[in-house]
């Protein structure tokens, strides 16, 4: 045998070992690859080279794919295993194949289970859920949305009924529906025009899509504590304070901001009032409170009470807290004793004996009389007092400036 037969045969041997290798590779598809040998024989004949091109180009083609579609796949069992709290290895995460290798193992284990016998049950029991939802829940939700709506509107009126806050500022409670959940407010107040089941002036439509996600929510492992719109009507909604001013020329009312993006700058007395406006909202909803409901306690406990608060701020807000209908105990520094004595109806000095280390405590009932004298100089009980002012610093005259010497 010549060397050159030899070198070829070695060649030989070795192509014939690549191409073992090649059909012993996890990807290798024997049926595909029989296709494609007939087709690439039509097609190229005995030119093997060119053959191989094609092969090589393809190759180049289907691994550009393939990593153009990992990123997306990856993000998906990402997902995947965080919405049905699953745990698996880096490997399994970072190979594309042993993460298609779980999958197929996941898909026969729930194919084996009894799972899929309770599809019709499973598919019945949301129907009922539907019909719940009808005819119950969905009422419910719209006597506790419209109840939302009335409390606000009472809030919103105590609030304009006060007087104004620093730099005359007012505050309004503002609840927005969600975006998302919009269709299903939209169904549940078609429920309540149009009855359950619909009738002669209309029907309420079909249930969104809305609902059944909350209600896989509610179900999922793990999120029992989580408040869902099925169970709390607030969820509904996006809460904020709009503050409000009036402007100085025209008169008209306009929106200066809102107290999400207010909380940080400010000061003291801007971030403590509509704080107490919130605690006195919470309370009138805790208690149930209306027009037509003043019955019981109503009673909210005020530790430090309009600490650093000016006087506006006082005023307003007791008179707020006033308007709701809540009785107020508090605790206060004494030198808001001046101002709070327009509203109590009794304090008790608190006094410390640093040398007998003793406390003295004296009760002081405050009369009728007496809150209205602590009002007589209060001009958001009197407004003709500020008017008296204004006019007063009209009809002062104006100094003329004096010239000075010439030098």
């Amino acid at each position: 045998m010549t060397k050159e037969c030899a070198a070829k045969l070695l060649e030989l041997q070795g192509k014939r070992t690549a191409h073992e290798a090649c059909r012993g590779h996890a990807d290798y598809d024997p049926g595909y690859a029989s296709d494609r040998w007939d087709a690439l024989l039509e097609q190229y004949g005995d030119n093997y080279q060119a053959m191989a091109d094609h092969c090589e180009s393809q190759s180049k083609r289907c691994n550009a794919s393939m990593v153009r579609h990992l990123g997306p796949a990856q993000t998906l069992l990402g997902t995947f295993l965080t919405d049905h709290r699953e745990a698996v290895s880096d490997e399994v995460t970072s190979d594309w194949r042993q993460a298609k290798a779980w999958m197929e193992q996941q898909v026969t284990r729930l194919q084996n289970t009894e799972l899929p016998q309770y599809k019709d049950q499973a598919q019945e029991a949301y129907l009922a859920s539907q019909n719940t939802f009808r005819q119950d829940v969905a009422l419910a939700l719209h006597a506790n949305l419209k109840y939302q709506t009335t409390t606000f509107k009472r809030l919103n009126d105590a609030l304009k009924a006060s007087p104004a806050f620093t730099n005359g500022e007012r505050y309004q409670f503002q609840a927005k529906i969600r975006p998302d959940l919009m269709p299903l407010k939209k169904f549940i107040e078609n429920i309540a025009d149009f009855g359950a089941d619909g009738g002669l002036f209309g029907e309420p439509g079909e249930i969104p899509p809305q609902f059944a996600e909350l209600l896989r929510e509610k179900t999922t492992t793990g999120n029992a504590a989580v408040k869902s719109p099925l169970d709390d009507y607030r969820e509904f909604f996006e809460f904020d304070i709009e503050i409000e001013t009036d402007d100085p020329v025209t008169g008209v009312t306009k929106t200066i901001g809102h107290l999400s993006k207010r909380i940080g700058p400010g000061s003291g007395g801007e971030h403590r009032a509509p704080l107490y406006v919130i605690a006195g909202a919470a309370l009138s909803s805790a208690y149930r409170m209306d027009e037509n409901n003043q019955d019981g306690l109503r009673l909210i406990l005020l530790d430090e009470a309009f600490d650093k608060m000016d006087t506006p701020n006082i005023v307003a807000t007791m008179r707020y807290l006033e308007k709701l209908g809540l009785q107020v105990l508090l605790a206060s520094p004494g030198e808001n004793l001046p101002t709070l004595t327009a509203f109590l109806h009794r304090y008790f000095e608190i006094m410390k004996d640093e040398t007998r280390h003793v406390i003295h405590v004296e009760e002081r009932r405050v009369s009728e009389a007496m809150r209205e004298q602590f009002r007589e100089d209060m001009w958001e009980y009197h407004p003709e007092l500020l008017e008296a002012e204004l006019q007063a610093v009209r009809q002062e005259p104006i100094a003329r400036p004096v010239a000075s010497p010439a030098p």
